[in-house]
């Protein structure tokens, strides 16, 4: 397949410039004296009308050249600011998914029987994200990690080939393994950090969902190691903040798409270079994919901020695929599908959170971006 990139402004400049040896060989052509006055009156006679039919073409190669060096400008310019004509600003996308605790549906998790339903309906999804080639964050809390723990034997782990649910999602579906915790029943982050060790996998930096408005929760204390409360030999690092959330759900949960460096509790929407742990927004991805959809007209409209990262998350919970069954399998190849068409537009591109943080700092060079397509937050 032939390469059909614009050349940058650079390549342009030494495209135009190499003309210039052209248009002087053709006006100040070299002089090889002849041997005798008859033929060097011949030769100077021929220069002579050549420099008459060529000299008022001189001004014209320079306007041109001079085109062709504005032109590579303009399309360095477009290329630099990431949106072109031909190429919508893209937003970055994973797949998340919760499991929790304290709901008592949950206790299917005690049971081998519950157990096995919940590891069915994860490697069906996985299959589904797979065939799709998406991007797929699995944070989950220590209940079903626990029970991992406990019925993952050696013939459950026939049907994936010898691995564990975690160790296969990971390794064999390229399921990213994050940390998900409400921090109750004796279990914080570094606890469900640790269990997730345990079964073989090395656990991100995620913080899986907090309390982003609520002293009393204080996520400030994740820029610090952070000690497990039931394994305390066991400590755990954050670096990515995710899912800002008020208390129950039911103040002004974070809507955002971006990434940026929260300053503290009282300053959120405030980004600090001098933080260390970023927040990736959701662009209000419990909620479908409404916000998504205004995101692409603001970009279309170049509503939004030039050159930036945008960022989007869909939320699920693998619960609803056991309780509901093929209804649930279908909306989410539903999702799926859409999805896939804005990717095939060149409007999405999946990666997970570990990997939207990479694209941050290496192709957008940490510039924070706190965008809202449905509210701007009064911060």
């Amino acid at each position: 397949m032939k390469n059909h990139r614009k050349p940058a402004l650079n390549e342009n400049r030494i495209l135009a410039f190499s003309r210039v040896p052209l248009y002087i060989e053709t006006i100040c052509v070299s002089y090889n004296y002849p041997q005798s006055d008859r033929e060097m009156s011949v030769e100077i006679e021929k220069q002579r009308e050549m420099e008459i039919n060529i000299k008022p073409l001189v001004p014209y190669a320079f306007v041109l050249m001079f085109i062709i060096t504005i032109f590579g400008c303009n399309i360095s310019s477009e290329e630099d600011n990431g949106r072109s004509s031909s190429q919508q600003t893209p937003v970055y996308i994973t797949l998340i998914s919760h499991n929790e605790t304290d709901d008592e549906r949950y206790g299917g998790y005690d049971t081998f029987e519950g157990y096995i339903q919940f590891r069915d309906a994860l490697i069906r999804i996985a299959d589904m994200v797979e065939a799709y080639q998406a991007s797929w964050d699995f944070q989950t809390d220590w209940r079903f990690l626990e029970a991992a723990r406990k019925f993952e034997t050696s013939d459950v782990m026939e049907s994936t080939g010898g691995k564990n649910i975690l160790m296969y999602l990971h390794e064999n579906k390229g399921v990213q393994i994050d940390a998900h915790s409400h921090e109750e029943g004796g279990y914080n982050y570094a606890d469900v950090a640790y269990l997730i060790e345990s079964l073989g996998v090395e656990p991100s930096g995620v913080v899986g969902g907090f309390i982003y408005d609520s002293p009393e929760n204080d996520w400030e204390r994740f820029r610090d190691p952070l000690q497990g409360q039931q394994y305390p030999e066991y400590t755990w690092q954050a670096d990515i903040l995710w899912g800002a959330a008020s208390l129950g759900h039911q103040g002004e949960d974070d809507l955002c798409s971006g990434v940026w460096r929260p300053q503290d509790i009282y300053n959120f929407y405030v980004d600090d270079p001098e933080q260390r742990v970023m927040y990736i927004g959701n662009c209000n991805g419990l909620e479908g994919l409404e916000d998504l959809k205004k995101l692409f007209e603001d970009i279309e409209n170049e509503d939004t901020p030039n050159a930036q990262i945008y960022t989007v998350t869909p939320i699920f919970f693998e619960l609803e695929f056991v309780t509901k069954g093929e209804e649930e399998y279908e909306e989410f190849e539903k999702m799926l599908q859409e999805l896939d068409t804005y990717v095939q537009e060149g409007k999405l591109i999946w990666a997970t959170l570990n990997q939207m943080k990479t694209i941050w700092h290496e192709q957008f060079h940490s510039t924070p971006n706190i965008y809202c397509p449905s509210i701007t937050p009064e911060r």
